[in-house]
């Protein structure tokens, strides 16, 4: 009789080499072969066995949290993926997070993201920029109440670690890049959104390496009218100095600009790709170029546009332009107690 895994039917396989990654599925109750096998083109190696599931799941659902590569020179990007599945006859709704070695919360599970049908099961996938030397373990949470691991509810952990090995070389190595997806809110006057993009910046040799300037060469978007409303500089932060062994951020910064109209008809929802090319030159030595490479999900702050959008049909109605310019902002708006009164009962989700 082949060996029960028990309770769970929940399985994962470590791939070692090459690319070493982790990939997990879900049993059926009962009995089960397995083969693995190791190809070069012809057959190294094999191994065979057998298994039992031998009851249901005691567990309502089973999760499970991998990472792919978990091994990365100098850094980069890391794929971490949430596998949800659920045992019940019915859908289920879970709720949680995912933090860092250092207990920050880098991302959060709820909502339509942790709805799963019944019988099945649900992947999550999002990227990290990893950045620092060493080993670095993500913990997954996630339980079917409340999001939070007080006790209530059915709560399940797991972890995962990944490898930042030290990089050879004899220059900086750009080994990250991201950008945040900008919201625009109302500025008392436009609409504004702040464009914030990094660059994790590894020092691969045995020295320090001290900055005269980081400067941008130039910047691309592939949606017209998000490019034109950034403004025409990008405000850039970098360190002194980038320690050996060592990696460091630099931030380039820029704000957009537009209209109600502009946002509502051709930004808001839109994904954007963004290519930012910057010069770094250290004290000593020569120049290094670098581009880096994000999408980005260009959103809004609804309750400035709901009011604002709201105001501005009606005002156009009863008053007119000098009327509506009067009563932009939300603050403005308590003059006129009637409008104030109309959107308060339509969206009472419209704060002061």
């Amino acid at each position: 009789m082949p060996p029960a895994i028990g309770p769970t039917r929940v399985w994962c396989i470590t791939r070692t080499r090459p690319g070493k990654r982790e990939e997990c599925g879900e049993l059926d109750v009962g009995n089960h072969n397995w083969r693995v096998e190791v190809l070069d083109g012809t057959l190294k190696a094999s191994k065979s066995g057998s298994l039992s599931v031998s009851k249901q799941a005691a567990n309502l659902f089973d999760v499970a949290l991998t990472a792919w590569p978990v091994e990365l020179e100098g850094g980069g990007l890391v794929f971490l993926q949430v596998h949800v599945w659920n045992h019940a006859n019915s859908a289920i709704s879970v709720k949680g997070f995912i933090e860092d070695e250092e207990g920050a919360v880098i991302k959060r599970i709820d909502g339509y993201e942790g709805r799963i049908p019944a019988k099945g099961y649900k992947n999550l996938t999002f990227t990290y920029n990893l950045a620092g030397v060493g080993n670095h373990t993500f913990k997954l949470f996630l339980d079917n109440y409340d999001g939070e691991p007080n006790g209530a509810g059915e709560e399940h952990w797991s972890n995962v670690a990944v490898e930042v090995k030290p990089m050879k070389g004899s220059e900086l190595k750009q080994v990250g890049f991201d950008c945040n997806d900008p919201e625009f809110n109302w500025k008392g006057t436009e609409y504004k959104a702040s464009l914030v993009c990094r660059a994790f910046i590894y020092n691969p040799t045995q020295n320090d390496i001290s900055l005269n300037a980081v400067a941008v060469k130039e910047w691309h978007t592939d949606n017209t009218d998000f490019t034109n409303s950034l403004g025409p500089w990008v405000v850039v932060d970098y360190p002194d100095t980038i320690r050996s062994s060592e990696t460091s951020t630099i931030t380039f910064r820029n704000t957009a600009h537009t209209s109600l109209h502009t946002l509502e008809m051709d930004l808001f929802g839109v994904y954007a790709s963004i290519s930012l090319t910057y010069i770094i030159s250290p004290q000593h030595g020569d120049d290094v170029h670098f581009t880096g490479y994000d999408t980005i999900n260009i959103r809004q702050d609804d309750k400035d546009v709901v009011v604002d959008g709201g105001t501005q049909a009606i005002l156009d109605f009863i008053g007119g332009e000098e009327l509506v310019v009067a009563v932009r902002t939300k603050d403005a708006l308590k003059t006129l107690p009637f409008v104030v009164q109309f959107f308060r009962e339509a969206w009472g989700w419209i704060n002061d």
